[in-house]
């Protein structure tokens, strides 16, 4: 553990949209828990997801590894799709993203240093534009850690329906 796993505050927002223009958030649609699916496309429909990270600033700066990995609803990672014929004992990618990303003690260009009790904070935003390809009818979890510590992880858990029971006729 690090002092940046061990101290931080996690927290990862399923939205509809969501950008970050000079570390202010935009979001539309935040706290998502269920994804549309696209059967046409095989995928699920556009959505954002963001990982914020906080850090008392007395910690800052501090630089860290952020990682965002995609678990399946037995908490396995998700591979990632068309990886076919990989050589024996060959180990499939998996679904996550890592990011070295470094958190400073918050300051004003006019005002310097803010007072210490206002938080160093990180915001990474990942948009899914086309979706991704998973299964539909199934639970699936978004894993955040910092600096490889699992103990002090945290989860966004969220749905993918599967399409609507068509009518069934005679």
């Amino acid at each position: 553990m690090t002092v940046v796993s061990e101290n931080a505050r996690l927290n990862l927002l399923l939205s509809d949209f969501a950008q970050n223009q000079g570390g202010k958030l935009n979001v539309v649609g935040g706290n998502v828990q269920v994804l549309g699916f696209d059967p046409r496309k095989r995928t699920t429909t556009r959505f954002s997801l963001v990982a914020l990270v906080e850090l008392d600033s007395l910690f800052c700066p501090a630089d860290f590894q952020l990682e965002i990995t995609l678990l399946d609803a037995a908490g396995d990672p998700v591979p990632l799709p068309g990886q076919t014929n990989l050589a024996e004992g060959a180990t499939p990618k998996m679904f996550r993203v890592s990011q070295s990303a470094r958190l400073e003690r918050p300051a004003l260009a006019h005002l310097g240093a803010l007072p210490p009790s206002i938080p160093g904070n990180v915001a990474v935003v990942i948009d899914f534009g086309n979706g991704i390809p998973v299964s539909p009818g199934a639970a699936y979890a978004w894993q955040l850690r910092v600096d490889e510590d699992s103990e002090n992880a945290i989860y966004r858990p969220f749905f993918i329906p599967g399409p609507p029971q068509q009518p069934v006729f005679g």
